[in-house]
């Protein structure tokens, strides 16, 4: 079963999506997790009871979070909190690994990060396709990890009913140790990335970019080579 999880600072935010988006995802038999800090007054009890109601499969996980940059230990239980239920959603995990609001993913259990994994606000990795992480990485803000592509050509790509549908398919993608991944870094399918490599914000990765090098462009290049340590 695909899993969707839908994580967000407060129940507010979550509830904006649309009835027919929520509807189309269950149709297609999404497992729907919700998660926020329950316990913002940005939205009644009567409302969230209502939504509810609507979508009674939603599976809710209340994790404290905190704007207040001065409430550490609440933000520190919430990291907890999130970390665990990150081990139970991806397919293998290391023991610090932090993802911080909104994610998306497809499935969860093709995605397996090493230690120390550090993804700023926003990240999606579709994992259509298995998704491999190395220890010591770090995303910054939407970053996109997207395995998952389609045929060229029209014909094949389309529906129709007298050929076998063969709209998508999808190639893994595989992150090594220590790579740092700037913002809004989009991540093509098939593609591998080299140890300690570091792309550049804004860079679309369509191909495989070795270990100690800087990259960025569209498509990235490599630009330099980097000492190693």
């Amino acid at each position: 079963m695909k899993r969707i999880v839908l994580l967000a600072a407060s129940a507010a935010v979550l509830v904006q999506f649309t009835k027919n988006d929520l509807t189309a995802l269950q149709t297609l038999g999404c497992e729907i997790h919700m998660v926020c800090d329950l316990q913002q007054p940005a939205v009644s009890a009567a409302a969230l009871h209502a939504f509810n109601q609507t979508f009674p499969k939603l599976i809710w996980h209340d994790i404290p979070f905190s704007d207040n940059a001065l409430s550490l230990l609440q933000n520190h239980r919430a990291k907890q909190a999130l970390t665990a239920l990150l081990k139970e959603l991806f397919g293998s995990t290391g023991t610090d690994v932090y993802v911080e609001p909104n994610f998306r993913c497809d499935y969860g259990y093709n995605i397996h990060v090493g230690e120390g994994f550090y993804a700023n606000y926003d990240c999606i990795m579709l994992d259509s396709a298995p998704i491999t992480i190395g220890d010591g990485c770090m995303f910054g803000p939407r970053v996109s990890l997207i395995t998952a592509t389609h045929p060229v050509e029209a014909e094949r790509r389309c529906w129709r009913d007298d050929i076998p549908y063969e709209g998508e398919y999808a190639r893994p993608i595989t992150i090594g140790d220590q790579v740092w991944l700037g913002a809004g870094v989009i991540v093509n399918p098939g593609v591998t990335i080299g140890d300690r490599a570091v792309i550049a914000s804004g860079s679309v990765v369509t191909r495989d970019i070795p270990a100690d090098s800087l990259a960025a462009g569209v498509p990235a290049v490599v630009k330099k080579r980097l000492n190693s340590v």
